[in-house]
């Protein structure tokens, strides 16, 4: 399978092709403003090119469908809700591992998510002038600008890359947009608002994560209703479904306590596998290819890898050698 035939569930896990020689992983660091590249195997910090500014600290990364190109958001100077928002997006050369450009989202502020449609465009929440821009990947320019109807913070495509979800913190909905219309089509009523989202590569299911509430909701995405709901321990950080579509794991977060989860379920009964405590907040997650670990993106800088089974932490760990890394993903050269 080539790149350009994977779906943006597929490349955030790293599956489909086996035709690269290493395999790197890109992680998000917004303690020195870097996208740090990392071998995989060995755990060896390749390059950590500048991205960003004190005022401009990146957040969210995705690959473009040739893998190719990273695009990641430069948020503004903090995080949700204390962000003094800006006005750019890095766009990483994989290959060279080197800033390759800045797009200007010029009057629109506070880029933050990224999603892939089926078309391969990129498309960003705007999230002060609540707005979706589309960005064509190969020219880097916004072809077009999707009224949001309030202020968006985080997005998914569905497996076919034809909707694009999104979350909107406190409000209480997540947002369907159809990505050959380009406008919403629709919103799916929470009772709390939303955090995280993530689409079910394997089903017709999209995950959410509660707001402030210790819940991981179950959206049906053809009924277009949350059909269940799955008690964690602490409030939602980002959930994933493991390549083989055997896991859910979600990283999760007591902020009273400084506590954090990871919280692995089996994906078609949600019954508890296994838990793991960590020293700090976890961010992101990423399945590994052995469908047996798993990575975790900690505040401390750290990224781990988990065994799913048993929650043991592997020797083995990555060190951004600094503080706040956000998302971790991966790419074969």
């Amino acid at each position: 399978m080539a790149y350009d035939e994977l779906s943006e569930t597929d490349l955030a896990l790293g599956t489909g092709t086996d035709n690269g020689s290493k395999s790197l992983l890109l992680m998000t660091v917004k303690g020195d403003q870097t996208v740090v590249f990392f071998d995989e195997d060995t755990g060896d910090k390749l390059a950590a090119p500048i991205v960003g500014t004190p005022m401009a600290k990146p957040h969210e990364i995705i690959l473009s469908s040739n893998a190719k190109r990273a695009f990641v958001t430069l948020y503004g100077d903090a995080g949700y809700p204390e962000n003094k928002p800006h006005n750019q997006i890095a766009v990483l050369d994989v290959a060279s591992m080197e800033l390759e450009k800045l797009i200007s989202t010029n009057l629109y502020f506070g880029p933050h998510d990224l999603a892939r449609d089926g078309k391969g465009r990129i498309w960003v929440t705007a999230e002060n002038n609540e707005c979706l821009l589309v960005i064509d990947p190969d020219s880097c320019e916004i072809t077009n600008v999707v009224y949001s109807e309030t202020h968006c913070h985080f997005l998914h495509s569905s497996p076919n890359g034809k909707i694009i979800f999104s979350s909107h913190k406190e409000i209480p909905y997540v947002g369907l947009f159809d990505t050959e219309k380009l406008r919403m089509i629709d919103k799916i009523q929470l009772p709390i608002g939303s955090q995280a989202i993530y689409h079910d590569p394997y089903k017709d299911v999209l995950y959410v994560g509660d707001f402030y509430r210790p819940l991981i909701h179950i959206i049906d995405t053809k009924l277009r209703k949350v059909v269940q709901e799955i008690p964690v321990k602490g409030v939602p950080g980002w959930p994933y479904v493991t390549p083989d579509g055997r896991y859910l794991a979600v990283s999760t977060y007591i902020e009273s306590d400084d506590q954090g989860f990871v919280e692995v379920f089996d994906s078609q009964t949600y019954e508890s596998i296994s838990i793991a405590e960590l020293p700090t907040e976890p961010f992101h997650l990423l399945a590994c290819e052995d469908n047996e670990t798993l990575l975790i993106v900690l505040g401390n800088g750290l990224l781990l890898r988990m065994k799913i089974a048993t929650a043991d932490i592997d020797s083995l760990h990555y060190d951004a050698g600094t503080t706040m890394p956000e998302q971790v993903v991966r790419v074969k050269i």
